[in-house]
């Protein structure tokens, strides 16, 4: 009788041990899929950083077999490529990747989940390629990332974060959101996972109701003051915008300006990127750009090219706006010179060149001063144009071309704004039905209410 009660009391306690023994599942995040989307926006989502850190040697990848975490075979960023052709693409990019899958210990007596790999795989062509990362490994790596890109206050510069599907002012490493469980998943395998354990795990997804995409992100600055990144086109040939191009009296004014600088050596020439690209300026060969400021006429003669032929000006730039003041200022970083497209011109490339406002400011400036000491700055004063700004309504209201740019005495309409697609407002517009004057003012709407109560 002992004996069997014995028996009896051993098993109740076996059982209920391996109730709350340490299991472990699979769980498998598709990326592609709402709310997952928060963990891949742009610019330097995880994928990229974790390629990154294999590329430099910061961290070692292996090959994805579904076994848990199976760190046998590593993997090289060249043997990575070498699957590129099973994709039918040239290069394997991070965006390809469209699933992460955990391997996790699971404490169901603490509810507690430790990740011990993750794996980024790509699922298409009816194959499957992964790579698998030690997580502390990984970990380690994407918090040094993201930590190392917060103090620049730059969505398109934030790396290796998860934004909030519910607030654009909210964003976490990835590493916390997968911690607090910020996802919708599978699990597809368990060891050790009774069926009514492994059921209420797989009703636990994360679930937000998302704001529209119109909403720019912001980055919290401090406690009080948030930024975000708009890329405005300003149409130099509108009537608003009549004081920066006097087509007949003074060439082009600002655009005349900015190519003088360019042929003087005075103002330095820049690739052009896309401020969402987040990429240093990187110098243009001054040989090559200066055969690009002249194009042949219908004679086939050699024409500089004029002012009047840079009809659009790109303007990059950040919003940092007070919350609780509500004060708000946009700060130039970058100025792009677009040239019209005609015939005679179609040998110079669309956009010419990309210039950094801090020199563009010094350089204006100090030609506003040379023009200050002129008895009579007017419009038709120098044929080459002139470094000051003329109300046309007021020819007495003269200001240098800088601070009517920093006080916002133009019209313009946003190209890009930060958001989580990277999409500039063309492409997003045209992907929601929408046109993109009405897709420009929703956007208007959401920046000029920010901080508004």
């Amino acid at each position: 009788m002992r004996k069997q009660l014995l028996f009896t009391t051993l098993l109740l306690v076996s059982c209920v041990f391996q109730g709350f023994a340490q299991k472990k599942l699979w769980r498998v995040i598709k990326l592609d899929k709402y709310p997952n989307t928060a963990y891949t926006p742009c610019c330097n989502d995880f994928r990229t950083v974790l390629l990154e850190g294999m590329k430099d040697k910061k961290l070692t990848a292996y090959f994805y077999t579904g076994k848990f975490g199976d760190a046998t075979q590593a993997v090289s960023m060249a043997n990575l490529q070498g699957f590129s052709k099973n994709f039918g693409k040239d290069k394997i990019t991070s965006g390809d990747f469209n699933t992460l899958e955990l391997h996790e210990d699971y404490y169901p007596d603490k509810n507690q989940f430790d990740i011990k790999a993750m794996s980024i795989i790509i699922k298409a062509k009816g194959k499957v390629l992964g790579l698998l990362f030690k997580y502390d490994e990984a970990k380690k790596h994407l918090d040094n990332a993201y930590n190392a890109s917060l103090p620049l206050h730059t969505y398109e510069a934030l790396k290796a974060f998860w934004q909030s599907p519910e607030d654009p002012t909210v964003q976490w490493p990835v590493t916390k959101a997968l911690k607090q469980r910020k996802f919708a998943s599978i699990i597809p395998r368990s060891i050790g996972l009774p069926l009514p354990m492994l059921a209420r795990l797989r009703g636990k997804d994360y679930r937000a109701v998302q704001t529209e995409i119109w909403y720019p992100g912001f980055v919290r600055v401090d406690l009080e003051n948030y930024r975000t990144t708009i890329s405005y086109k300003l149409p130099l040939t509108d009537a608003e915008n009549k004081a920066f191009y006097q087509a007949k009296e003074a060439k082009g004014v600002l655009a005349e300006e900015l190519l003088e600088g360019i042929r003087s050596g005075k103002l330095t020439p820049y690739q052009v990127s896309p401020i969402r690209a987040n990429k240093p300026l990187v110098k243009q060969d001054a040989q090559k750009l200066e055969s690009k400021l002249y194009y042949l006429n219908s004679s086939k003669d050699s024409i500089p090219l004029q002012g009047t032929d840079i009809q659009k000006l790109r303007l990059d730039g950040h919003w940092t706006i007070n919350k609780k003041s509500g004060k708000r200022n946009f700060k130039i970083a970058r100025i792009t010179l677009i040239v019209t497209t005609n015939d005679a011109l179609k040998g110079v490339p669309k956009h010419l060149a990309q210039l950094d406002y801090k020199e563009v400011k010094s350089y204006l400036d100090s030609r506003y001063e040379e023009s200050k000491k002129e008895k009579k700055a007017t419009l038709k004063k120098k044929e080459k144009g002139i470094a000051v700004w003329i109300n046309p309504e007021k020819p007495d209201e003269k200001k240098s071309f800088t601070e009517a740019l920093d006080k916002g005495l133009y019209k313009a309409h946003i190209h890009w704004f930060a958001n989580r697609t990277g999409k500039d407002v063309q492409a997003l517009a045209k992907s929601s039905s929408m046109s993109t004057n009405e897709a420009r003012k929703r956007v208007h709407m959401y920046l000029d209410g920010f901080g508004k109560k």
